[in-house]
């Protein structure tokens, strides 16, 4: 028997498997799954009962379930991030054109404290005490969700697909303490930050924010939950 495990590490762009010079160019057969182990059995018996077990699925579903089940192609998830004003949400807009001008399907997630900080969730809520960790680990929940059910309709399509989010799961570990980041990986059970980086995404940018050596172009006009200043900026970044 050989069994091979798919190893998890940190992705720059020129490990990024896709082709964009031309069409999708699956690397590895279905596509990378960041959680995936792969068992290859010898023998027909094993072989047979993998296509028996594949004709009750075709039987028993829909082509959408049947897509998010056998995975029959590519699938990338990619974060952008960085500090306020860094040009994520442009970059996104333009790599979402970009890549399906290649035949990819894509889809954007969009950060999740921007969806609370614009649907009533004001600044001065922080003056609880401990509020600063309930908004983090509910920020952190949102955007899990938000991810995991895009992916599972990017999958149901059955073609090559890729997730843009904007921001991804670390990024609260930016507006807490250690100690508090500690505490809210130790309330969630997340025993290695690993899942939350190279295990999770295939790829994460940092886009430097533009009160870091363009200070001019800052900006708070062009994001309603933006708050900080420049200097805040920085130190976020």
């Amino acid at each position: 028997d050989i069994k091979r495990t798919k190893t998890h590490r940190a992705t720059t762009m020129h490990d990024v498997p896709v082709n964009f010079d031309g069409h999708p160019s699956p690397p590895r057969g279905r596509g990378r799954d960041r959680s995936e182990s792969v068992v290859s059995d010898h023998g027909d018996d094993h072989e047979e009962a993998e296509r028996q077990a594949a004709a009750e699925l075709a039987a028993a579903t829909t082509e959408a379930l049947r897509n998010v089940s056998l995975r029959p192609s590519s699938f990338y998830k990619i974060v952008l991030t960085g500090g306020p004003c860094g040009g994520k949400t442009t970059a996104l807009a333009r790599l979402s054109s970009y890549l399906r001008e290649r035949g990819f399907e894509v889809i954007t997630c969009p950060e999740a404290f921007t969806i609370l900080g614009s649907n009533g969730f004001e600044m001065s809520y922080f003056g609880t005490e401990g509020m600063g960790m309930v908004v983090q680990d509910t920020v952190m929940k949102l955007q899990e969700s938000l991810e995991d059910g895009f992916e599972k309709i990017l999958r149901a399509r059955g073609k090559p697909g890729v997730l843009l989010c904007d921001r991804g799961l670390m990024d609260g570990a930016a507006y807490m303490s250690t100690e508090e980041w500690d505490e809210l990986l130790e309330r969630k059970g997340i025993l290695n930050v690993c899942a939350l980086r190279e295990g999770r995404y295939n790829a994460v940018y940092h886009l430097v924010t533009a009160a870091q050596g363009a200070e001019k172009f800052y900006s708070l006009e062009n994001n309603e939950t933006r708050t900080e200043s420049p200097s805040e900026a920085r130190a976020l970044d």
